[in-house]
C-alpha cells in the first residue's frame, strides 16, 4: 500500500516537472458586431440665455401714409335760426345774413361749407327744393327751394320761389340751421357722406 501512494507521488512530481514556459500572447481576434442602439435618455436641462447680439441695420423708409383727416380744431358747427322775420324779401327770393368770423379765407378758398336744416327730427342737407302748389292755381306745381351761399365772415340763408306770384314767402316756416365750417381741407378727401350729418359729425368729432 505504501509503495502504491509513493507511486502516485511520483508521477504528479513528474507531471509538475514537465510542464513548459508559457507560451507568446495570441493575436487580437476580429471585432464583434455591434449591439443595438439603447433607448434615449431624458432631455436636459435648458441652458442659460446667451448674450443679445449686436443691433442689425436700419431697414428702409417706409412709404408716406395717406394724409389724416383735419383735428376737431379745424372744424367748427353753429346753429342760426331762420326766421322769416329777420328776413328780407325780395322778389322771389327770401334771404337772411349772418355775421361768422369762423368764414375767414381758409375756409371760403380752401375748405367748405356745410349747411342743413332741421326737418321732422332729422338734418337735411341744403340746398334743398320742395314742391309747392298754388292755391289759385290748383293744377300748376311751383316749388321753394333753402340753400346758402356764403363768403369771408359771412353766411346767407335763403328760400327760393320759382314764381314770386304762386309761393307766399312770408308765409314760409322758420328752420333752424346747423352750418359747418371746415378749414384748409378739401372734403373731397374724407370719402365720408357730407350730405349726411350724422356721419359728418361723427367723422369730424362735431356734437
Amino acid at each position: 500500500m505504501r509503495m502504491k501512494n509513493l507511486a502516485i507521488v511520483a508521477l504528479v512530481f513528474a507531471a509538475v516537472a514537465c510542464e513548459g514556459p508559457e507560451g507568446p500572447v495570441g493575436p487580437v481576434g476580429e471585432q464583434g458586431l455591434a449591439g443595438s442602439e439603447g433607448q434615449t435618455g431624458p432631455t436636459g436641462p435648458e441652458g442659460p440665455e446667451g448674450p443679445e447680439g449686436p443691433k442689425g441695420p436700419e431697414g428702409p423708409e417706409g412709404q408716406e401714409g395717406p394724409e389724416g383727416p383735419p383735428g376737431n380744431a379745424n372744424v367748427t358747427a353753429s346753429t342760426f335760426l331762420f326766421s322769416m322775420d329777420d328776413a328780407t324779401i325780395n322778389g322771389s327770393v327770401a334771404s337772411v345774413q349772418y355775421n361768422v368770423p369762423e368764414l375767414d379765407p381758409d375756409v371760403v378758398d380752401d375748405g367748405a361749407v356745410l349747411a342743413f336744416f332741421r326737418e321732422q327730427d332729422t338734418w337735411t342737407a341744403m340746398p334743398y327744393t320742395f314742391g309747392e302748389e298754388s292755391s289759385e292755381l290748383p293744377a300748376v306745381d311751383y316749388t321753394l327751394t333753402i340753400g346758402y351761399a356764403y363768403g369771408v365772415e359771412f353766411l346767407k340763408v335763403f328760400y327760393e320761389a320759382s314764381s314770386e306770384e304762386a309761393v307766399d314767402l312770408s308765409s314760409q316756416p322758420d328752420r333752424t340751421i346747423k352750418a359747418v365750417f371746415i378749414s384748409g381741407f378739401p372734403p373731397s378727401k374724407t370719402g365720408v357722406d357730407l350730405s349726411n350729418y350724422e356721419a359728418t359729425a361723427e367723422y369730424f368729432g362735431l356734437k
